[in-house]
């Protein structure tokens, strides 16, 4: 995947110049992985509960197999640039780096932010980063061309890619939890209940953000597009163990799909734009790690938050899904606010123009 994803996204970046058709290529992208992830869901739940959750993996065997034979079929050859070297310290320094982040803020829930088992990982992940930003700048083909990170509209759009995926798989975290522990449903109906989010998603995306962006300028739609989804996270702070699937937790995934279509589209398009393409894999490969970051570092803190506030509520109150819920909505709080921020964030750094 962390191979596929940014070739993907370079390929569309690189064969879809002109502006209508461009919106168009990456809305119909943002519809089909919004697709994979409402099929995804619900076959999950089929086979969790019917064939045994191993099964989850076993099958991406033959999606992979059947994905392989389509491409090898339809996907032009093309030699790319075999000039091009790969820096072999450059990645272990990245890798290594954001993989040592994301294990210290995993370890927070169980430990405390300032725990050895976090603090130790999490300097030395960021050290490593910073090590990686610093050798970009002295070789002479650094794996990320510092440029790439230093045009004010791409960064803000790396941003914005970021934080809008905490929102997202902070509620699939949170709400999954709460369909099977608060209201005890099984993995298939739990897959169902996602469904209307995915399908939100999918239509704004296509529907929404591939039509609006050669009309009108990328924040124009990315800034309302975090505070519709920032709105659904709002909702479900008011989230408790008796409230009803159809009262709060469907507008919840309705807003924030909603929102999120409208991000996704336009930041992806900004974040490859102007980009030679010989580059357009490195931005694209940017924008991925972006969303990898953003949900393992969002949901690990957002997962760090909800136990804490959990533990604080049953020492004072009775116990029992009271708390968890309880857990649930002030980390949802917290990631509505991340939402909120970055939209005031985008309309200062994503130029104006088209």
């Amino acid at each position: 995947a962390a191979v596929l994803t940014p070739t993907a996204l370079s390929r569309v970046a690189v064969t879809f110049t002109d502006g209508r058709e461009r919106a168009r290529a990456f809305g119909v992208y943002g519809a089909v992985a919004s697709s994979g992830a409402a099929v995804g869901l619900l076959l999950g739940g089929v086979l969790t509960e019917y064939a045994g959750w191993r099964w989850c993996l076993f099958v991406n065997v033959v999606v992979a197999v059947g994905a392989l034979v389509a491409g090898r079929a339809v996907l032009l050859h093309d030699r790319g640039y075999p000039e091009a070297t790969i820096d072999a310290a450059s990645g272990v320094l990245v890798t290594g780096g954001l993989a040592a982040v994301v294990a210290g803020c995993a370890q927070a829930a169980d430990h405390g932010w300032t725990s050895l088992q976090v603090l130790v990982p999490l300097v030395a992940g960021l050290a490593a980063v910073a090590g990686f930003l610093l050798r970009q700048a002295r070789i002479p083909q650094p794996v990320l061309p510092l440029w790439v990170l230093a045009d004010r509209s791409r960064a803000g759009a790396y941003v914005a890619v970021a934080v809008s995926v905490v929102g997202s798989f902070g509620m699939f975290l949170m709400l999954t939890y709460h369909f099977q522990v608060v209201l005890g449903f099984s993995p298939v109906r739990a897959g169902l209940a996602f469904l209307p989010l995915s399908l939100a998603v999918s239509a704004s995306a296509y529907g929404l953000g591939s039509r609006l962006l050669p009309r009108v300028a990328p924040r124009t739609l990315i800034a309302p597009g975090l505070l519709l989804a920032a709105a659904g996270l709002g909702v479900l702070t008011t989230l408790s163990p008796t409230s009803g699937y159809l009262t709060t937790i469907l507008p919840a995934e309705v807003l924030l799909g909603i929102g999120m279509g409208l991000v996704f589209t336009p930041a992806i398009s900004v974040a490859t734009r102007g980009v030679e393409p010989r580059y357009a894999g490195v931005a694209a490969a940017t924008a991925t790690t972006a969303m990898q970051v953003g949900s393992s570092v969002g949901t690990a803190i957002l997962n760090s938050v909800a136990v804490a506030a959990t533990t604080a509520y049953a020492a004072t109150h009775a116990g029992g899904t009271a708390a968890l819920v309880h857990g649930y909505t002030v980390a949802t709080t917290y990631a509505a606010a991340a939402l909120a921020l970055t939209a005031v964030l985008t309309l200062v750094t994503v130029r104006k123009e088209n």
